[in-house]
């Protein structure tokens, strides 16, 4: 990291701190603003240990790290108006969320600014709530973490809506080839399905962008990318059922600087029981495909997520990699994380 990088890093964690403590003070006088009274400050931390069972880490890496230290402040204005700051001290960039927002009703919201995109359904929950430690592949690889852009969003009866233009460049600020990424998603709830609640939701995400990574952590794209999925959740009582398809085509570049359209496809399917308000147990099967190079893996992950009183939390997935490839063999690979969030 660069000394620039360094203090651009510090300088955002002692902004954070003093609007923090500012904000704090504030609340404590007796005199108190509408501004302050809406103020909500939250931090996130996830500490991280993983360990594979093979030689070689293909799927997994092994040791301890710390993968979020979420700092956030985020609230209301006048009723209509609401705003969101978030940076995450252990990654770079540290920007995470900055977007101001307007809520017209339930039925008309507007976000402007660097923001989760709402396409995805894996994407859906933060980081806080997920169900695993780690998001499905599929959706990691066509799926950015974070965009900067504009999103109008809302709830029609059974009906939810997303619809986003962004620069297509992760948190950069700039737009790096002066066109746009749209994206969309459409939702739709129906109620006394097999005792349960089920939401059906279709996807799509169209764009140019110049090497640019497609998803948070996916192949790289050297112009055009087209995304479309599908998923569903159903849910009743204790028990739930996530499932999502996504594909991808994109223009990418050879090892022999050769242009070639290829096609990044896969899903996810996942079962949830909540053996109390305290454990979830999870288990998900999911597969994913590069058709250029006729590469499939399957994966298997069971997971137990657990509660301990308000703000902590922790979650343990057993990972069982099974490539298609001949030459790659089965991998075994066990994660945990250690959760804190106040929110």
């Amino acid at each position: 990291m660069t000394q620039k990088h360094l203090f651009a890093k510090l300088s955002s964690i002692a902004l954070i701190i003093i609007l923090s403590t500012n904000l704090l003070y504030a609340q404590s006088q007796n005199k108190k603003s509408s501004f302050i009274d809406n103020s909500k400050f939250g931090f996130i931390g996830q500490g991280n240990f993983s360990n594979t069972f093979n030689k070689h880490h293909l799927f997994v890496d092994k040791g301890f790290s710390f993968s979020n230290a979420f700092l956030l402040v985020h609230g209301t204005v006048d009723k209509h108006f609401y705003y969101k700051l978030m940076f995450n001290a252990v990654k770079d960039p540290i920007l995470a969320d900055a977007y101001i927002g307007y809520k017209h009703n339930n039925a008309l919201q507007l976000q402007l600014g660097a923001m989760r995109p709402m396409m995805s359904l894996d994407f859906l929950p933060s980081a806080a709530s997920a169900d695993f430690i780690h998001r499905s592949t599929i959706s990691g690889h066509l799926v950015q973490a974070r965009e900067v852009g504009l999103s109008i969003l809302g709830d029609i009866k059974n009906w939810h809506y997303f619809l986003g233009i962004y620069n297509g460049n992760k948190l950069s600020l700039k737009n790096n080839n002066n066109h746009f990424y749209y994206m969309g998603r459409l939702q739709y709830k129906l109620h006394n399905v097999a005792n349960g609640t089920l939401k059906i939701g279709v996807n799509a995400a169209y764009g140019d962008s110049t090497m640019i990574a497609i998803g948070h952590n996916g192949p790289f794209v050297s112009n055009n990318r087209t995304i479309y999925g599908s998923d569903l959740f159903w849910e009743h009582k204790q028990i739930f059922i996530k499932a999502e398809y996504l594909q991808g085509q994109y223009d990418t570049t050879t090892q022999n600087s050769e242009s070639t359209r290829d096609v990044l496809s896969g899903y996810y399917a996942t079962l949830g029981y909540h053996f109390s308000d305290k454990i979830l147990g999870l288990a998900r099967w999911q597969s994913w495909s590069y058709h250029h190079s006729n590469c499939t893996t399957n994966q298997i992950t069971l997971g137990i997520k657990c509660f301990f009183g308000k703000y902590f939390s922790s979650r343990f997935n057993f990972d069982t990699y099974l490539p298609t490839t001949k030459d790659i063999k089965n991998k075994y690979g066990l994660s945990l994380m250690l959760q804190i969030a106040i929110l």
